[in-house]
């Protein structure tokens, strides 16, 4: 019997003003070491040109995030369907977002947790 391990996801706000919210990041490693990411407030995404040498860190991704001739558009359908799990999940994290803010906004106090 063969276990997958399960994918980890590495989620992040770099605090960067691009949107109310800041600049919402997730990323993870694939099979090649190279790293898919999305940064969900600019709806950009994309895979690192470098292998990551370990897990993945948010300083690796920005480091090629960053410094735009180590990144690419996805090729492969392994980046492509990590992509959209990561835009996914990001979906969500929106969705909860709002509803915090709405809810601090309606009650004036703000939501901890």
């Amino acid at each position: 019997m063969t276990t997958q391990k399960k994918e980890e996801i590495l989620t992040w706000n770099t605090r960067r003003p691009y949107s109310e919210h800041g600049q919402r990041m997730a990323a993870t490693k694939l099979q090649n070491g190279k790293v898919a990411f999305v940064d969900i407030d600019r709806g950009l995404s994309y895979t690192t040109t470098k292998v990551c040498p370990g897990p993945v860190t948010q300083a690796f991704v920005m480091g090629c995030y960053d410094n735009s001739p180590h990144l690419i558009y996805p090729e492969d359908l392994e980046a492509a369907a990590r992509k959209q799990r990561l835009h996914r999940q990001h979906v969500r994290l929106i969705h909860t977002t709002t509803i915090r803010d709405k809810q601090r906004c309606s009650t004036g106090r703000k939501h901890h947790g």
